[in-house]
């Protein structure tokens, strides 16, 4: 995965194909929570997926994941709760999971860019 670190929550990179196509790809890599989605990796995925949806020389999109257990376990409570307890006592948190999800769910389904999922394991 080109030049990130491995402790990114989700790697992106372009693969050629020796047609001349490209392809992004997103790799969900938090597989200790089951790459369930954190906050962090909705922040990364949105802008990536709708970058490729723009970008007409993409001509589809591979999602998958690290891990043998779980391709994505869905929303991650878990760091969702660590989150709103970091907020002030009374402050009402500007974004939420599933309005997140809900738009990255929305850039996927939308976009006229092609993609695919890849589970080698339990998905949700």
């Amino acid at each position: 995965m080109s030049d990130q670190p491995a402790s990114q929550p989700v790697l992106f990179e372009t693969l050629q194909t020796a047609s001349g196509h490209r392809f992004g790809r997103a790799t969900l890599n938090a597989p200790a929570s089951l790459n369930s989605l954190s906050l962090e990796m909705v922040d990364l995925l949105n802008p990536q997926l709708a970058a490729w949806a723009a970008d007409p020389h993409i001509a589809g999109v591979i999602l998958d994941a690290t891990g043998e257990k779980a391709f994505c376990a869905g929303g991650d409570v878990v760091d969702l709760v660590k989150a709103i307890r970091a907020l002030p006592p009374g402050q009402v948190p500007p974004w939420l999971l599933p309005s997140s999800s809900a738009n990255m769910s929305w850039t996927c389904s939308s976009t006229p860019t092609p993609s695919l999922s890849c589970a080698g394991a339990m998905a949700s």
